[in-house]
């Protein structure tokens, strides 16, 4: 049965990875002038994510935690338009690499594999992960959005 979707499948996957290119190899030099200007702007803090990537199961306030489970595709945008990327974003991010620019806005440690195996594996706790992070570092401006 597999092998009837493979086609599609493979067209899927290399449309993914043809967009990853261009999207890598158009936007290099104003990522790289991006960071220097917010590693240039924001005070250092932590170099590790806030909370864990299941970390809306320690918290008590398990709404996001909910809300990205239940309604992702809502709060996935809604995430993207706080962080201040095009609302859509999510729609064509499946391999994390707005996760990928928040580890270089924050300068958290971390690499793009890692990045894209875990919002593949569990794209709805990664957002939220996301999200939490941005209320953690941004506690203002985050919630006025």
């Amino acid at each position: 049965m597999l092998t009837c979707y493979s086609p599609f499948v493979a067209e899927i996957c290399a449309a993914n990875l043809l967009f990853l290119i261009i999207y890598v190899n158009t936007s290099k030099r104003s990522i790289s002038k991006a960071i220097h200007r917010m590693s240039s702007q924001q005070p250092k803090a932590s170099n590790h994510w806030s909370t864990g990537i299941f970390g809306c199961l320690d918290l008590n306030n398990k709404t996001k935690c909910c809300i990205s489970f239940f309604c992702f595709p809502w709060f996935a945008c809604n995430t993207a338009k706080r962080y201040g990327e095009c609302f859509c974003l999510p729609l064509i991010d499946q391999f994390g690499l707005m996760r990928v620019s928040m580890r270089h806005r924050y300068s958290i440690e971390g690499n793009i594999a890692k990045d894209c195996l875990l919002t593949f594996c569990c794209c709805p706790c990664v957002w939220c992960q996301m999200s939490r992070e941005m209320d953690a570092r941004e506690p203002v401006t985050s919630q006025a959005r």
